[in-house]
């Protein structure tokens, strides 16, 4: 539903009251934006020069800071630090309770912590013995991309800058028939798409596919490698 300039630039109001053109709703209440770019190889890839402008006239001299209004931004900080610390962690005990499997839970839950309705996410959680591996296997549906990642209790990436932690559809090592396996382990194993565990025996991770015609759940198993 965009709307795009001849040079691919656009622009994007954000308002209570309704604007031509590109137009994002923004209710009474809201003090959060959030802007994502996706990529599928950023070594080839450029990100977006985004530049957010406050239009309209406000205040010619902001209100002066009072106590009662610190107070209030200071508990507000620590109830979102709270807050997200819980989400993830009650998460990550959900996950818990069905290891080495995929989470079967609705989309929205992920949606309402700030997902993206265009993605489908898979959550799980892995617990893993010593010589063991987790095979995850899957074909791809009809979708823009796709991602694995391995990461901590709180749902944090593990160290993707030095280690194979995370594959996507640009860099994976298909089978003959278009299918993937992944094999999450802590050497590559010689098969499939491996994905280094960094020395983790547990620990959550999520598959996403985005924009799938038709998302399917990947099939997951723990074999001695």
């Amino acid at each position: 539903d965009m709307e795009f300039g001849p040079d691919g630039t656009f622009e994007i109001h954000v308002s209570k009251d309704r604007k031509p053109g590109n137009w994002l709703p923004l209710a009474g209440d809201s003090t959060l934006l959030i802007v994502r770019q996706t990529f599928d190889d950023k070594t080839t890839q450029v990100a977006a020069d985004i530049v957010v402008e406050r239009v309209g006239a406000g205040p010619a001299v902001p209100a002066l800071l009072t106590p009662e209004l610190i107070e209030r931004q200071l508990m507000a900080a620590a109830a979102w630090t709270r807050g997200t610390a819980n989400t993830f962690a009650n998460w990550s005990e959900w996950f818990k309770a069905h290891p080495n499997q995929f989470y079967d839970a609705p989309q929205e839950i992920f949606w309402k912590a700030g997902g993206d309705p265009n993605i489908w996410y898979g959550h799980f959680y892995y617990d893993l013995q010593p010589g063991e591996a987790l095979v995850i296997e899957t074909p791809i549906p009809d979708c823009r991309m796709w991602n694995l990642q391995v990461d901590n209790w709180w749902m944090e990436s593990l160290d993707h800058v030095h280690q194979r932690v995370w594959v996507n559809n640009t860099m994976a090592k298909y089978e003959a028939d278009g299918s993937v396996m992944v094999v999450c382990a802590d050497v590559d194993p010689g098969f499939g798409h491996w994905v280094d565990l960094a020395g983790h025996r547990s620990g959550t991770g999520l598959w996403r596919w985005f924009n799938a015609a038709a998302p399917v759940v990947p099939k997951m198993r723990v074999v001695k490698v």
